[in-house]
């Protein structure tokens, strides 16, 4: 039979087009659902299919908390991150898999019915599908063509007594009929196949389903929906952010997250972090030492995604039609990659690529012809991932390879095996797959995973470097430095700089200034980190971006007493208080403020009143302090650009003890 013929009939108004399908049961357990897959145009699912917000339901139908949650679409995500972001860019290549549709009855009100009611009348059927071995069924307003013996068949509503809800796939309907009714689609678009499965909940369609299952339901076929529906929300979980970093292609910081990351496990290369070292699998959070799960790593996959972000400083488009929005992305992407300068650079590698600020005008900013932009064309993402290798790749792995307590702390793992060894290919499977190596192993882990596991871990109590917030709050200070020490094109004046940069760092961890509970001096009690990253009373961390930020900015203070010589902490203050001084030491004025309001914490008892001015003088010596443990760790520098060297002391108590 030719399939052509069976699509011929008189046309029924109220009637979808009969389309062809293929039938299946799903039976497991003691209930058999029904179902038939079959295709629709984009311009079929765009008239045709239903969200369940707007299931036409009485009050009294009773949806359930978790219900009323899922039926609720998410606009903003539908309309910027499925639409904007990638049914609307032409470099994407994209792809939905199958919606998953309930062919529900409705009664005369045209309201959600308990049955789907007397047989409808569906136009004729043609000659090919009115004699065996077809056979024709009018379930309600539904009509399915099947033969016995054969998976094929054909289908169609009225469109008057049914309601096609979409109870999978949801938002990608609503993304599918947004681009639809936003108009301007060529054919092709418009005539592209979506799969999609029916349900026909009802016995005559094969629905085997025990009575006592939903005898709660005052309706049946409410019930089904209901169960069949949160089931299938339920079990549709966000892909994990760590995965999505890394499998991601469109994202600038995702990719270049990547080019910091050996390709295999074991792979062990000068500029690239062994996969030993980065927590990338099972549960992972920015935090990576957090016991012996976490033992081996000197930094995660999320944390390098958040210090990426942080550091290249790109804009994303808030609103990818708005022309202001889409220039100043550009701009932070040239800022941070300059990807133009790179493809001017390589004309062989860019052939007929022109700067991406040209591309973008002629083909997304042009009136009358706007267009979302929101993400990099192809050429200008390989432009952006060879730009993060060459400015910005060095900095991170010479200090998460370079930097005294990471060094040291890798050749620990190497020894036990987790940069190349058993310990590096076990911790990289699957957690089944682990749970089955171990139990082959018997008391052998013991040796093998167990005790390298504590002794690792146990490493990475004492000192910040191995705390996540400490972390993103050195990177933060590395790249403020960086953009204003070294030109991004003078490759030798940033190996130069890292080499200083690594040894300013080396330089304070072995002054033990590092240690999470640092002294304040040597021979008191106080602690340096108090206010800045500690909580005063209880001496725990503060998880927090401000607690960054403080991290960053104490940073940089040291860096400048430290890279100029200073030997008095209080000609520094001093000099940076001065209008100009941001010039020579950049962002230090922000930070002596913030470090100072920090310290108000840590110079005044909980229940202890005292003057504005006495909690000033208390801060300012407390900072002085601070600043002095690096003033002792330089020689000598002679007074310059007019400062007075400052030689008394603040009288004021630094600390509370």
């Amino acid at each position: 039979m030719d399939i052509s013929d069976a699509l011929l009939a008189p046309e029924a108004p109220d009637y979808t087009p009969r389309r062809p399908i293929l039938r299946g049961t799903f039976s497991i357990n003691k209930s058999s659902i029904p179902y038939f897959q079959g295709l629709m145009t984009l311009e079929e699912v765009e008239k045709e299919l239903k969200l369940v917000e707007n299931l036409p339901s009485d009050l009294r139908s009773m949806w359930r908390l978790e219900e009323l949650f899922q039926r609720e679409i998410d606009w903003d995500r539908v309309k910027v991150d499925i639409v904007n972001g990638y049914l609307r860019q032409p470099a994407k290549l994209q792809f939905f898999n199958a919606l998953t549709v309930a062919l529900l009855p409705l009664n005369d009100r045209r309201m959600l019915d308990k049955d789907y009611g007397v047989a409808g009348s569906p136009p004729p059927l043609p000659d090919a599908l009115a004699k065996s071995p077809w056979e024709s069924k009018e379930i309600g307003g539904v009509q399915l063509v099947t033969a016995p013996k054969s998976t094929n068949g054909f289908i169609s509503w009225d469109k008057r007594r049914i309601f096609a809800a979409t109870i999978d796939g949801q938002h990608r309907l609503a993304a599918l009929q947004e681009l639809v009714r936003a108009g301007n689609l060529p054919l092709s678009t418009l005539t592209t196949s979506i799969p999609v499965i029916f349900l026909v909940l009802d016995p005559a369609a094969g629905l085997a389903v025990p009575d006592s299952q939903f005898a709660d339901d005052a309706n049946k076929i409410l019930g089904i929906v209901r169960e069949v529906f949160i089931d299938l929300n339920k079990s549709a979980k966000a892909v994990l952010r760590a995965r999505r970093i890394l499998l991601d292609d469109q994202e600038i910081e995702s990719r270049c997250v990547r080019q910091l990351l050996a390709p295999r496990i074991g792979e062990v290369t000068r500029d690239r972090l062994p996969l030993g070292l980065v927590h990338w699998q099972h549960n992972v959070t920015a935090k990576f030492n957090a016991g012996k799960q976490t033992g081996p790593f000197v930094t995660t996959v999320e944390l390098l995604y958040s210090i990426v972000k942080d550091v290249l400083e790109i804009s994303p488009p808030k609103d990818p039609l708005e022309e202001a929005y889409v220039r100043k992305f550009v701009a932070s992407v040239e800022d941070s990659l300059r990807v133009s300068e790179l493809v001017a650079a390589n004309p062989d590698r860019y052939q007929g690529v022109p700067k991406l600020i040209s591309y973008v005008e002629q083909h997304y900013l042009r009136d009358g012809f706007e267009q979302p932009f929101s993400n990099l064309p192809g050429p200008y993402l390989r432009a952006a991932d060879d730009g993060f290798r060459r400015y910005w790749q060095p900095l991170f792995i010479s200090i998460l390879m370079g930097f005294k307590p990471y060094k040291e702390f890798i050749e620990q793992v190497r020894a036990r095996g987790g940069l190349d060894g058993e310990l590096a290919f076990y911790l990289a499977l699957p957690e089944r797959a682990q749970a089955a190596q171990s139990k082959e192993w018997g008391e052998d882990r013991i040796a093998k995973i167990e005790k390298p596991l504590d002794e690792l871990a146990r490493m990475k109590i004492r000192d910040w470097p191995f705390y996540a917030v400490f972390q993103k709050g050195m990177f933060r200070a590395s790249a403020t430095v960086l953009r204003h020490t070294v030109s991004p094109d003078d490759l030798e004046g940033t190996q130069a700089f890292l080499q200083d940069w690594n040894g300013f760092l080396d330089a304070i961890y072995d002054e033990g200034l590092l240690e999470v509970h640092a002294h304040l001096e040597r021979t008191g009690n106080s602690e340096l980190w108090f206010g800045v990253a500690l909580n005063p009373g209880g001496r725990t961390v503060k998880w927090n971006e401000a607690t960054v930020d403080r991290i960053n900015y104490l940073l940089l203070l040291w860096w400048y007493v430290y890279r100029n010589r200073l030997r008095l902490a209080k000609r520094f203050l001093a000099a940076v208080a001065k209008p100009k001084s941001n010039e020579r030491f950049p962002n230090a004025r922000d930070a002596v403020k913030e470090i100072s309001k920090s310290l108000k914490s840590a110079v005044q008892g909980p229940d202890e009143e005292i003057t504005d001015e006495e909690l000033e003088l208390r801060v300012n010596a407390r900072l002085v302090t601070i600043l002095d443990r690096v003033c002792r760790l330089t020689p000598a520098n002679v007074a310059a650009d007019g400062d007075e060297e400052g030689d008394a002391e603040p009288s004021a108590s630094a600390s509370v003890e």
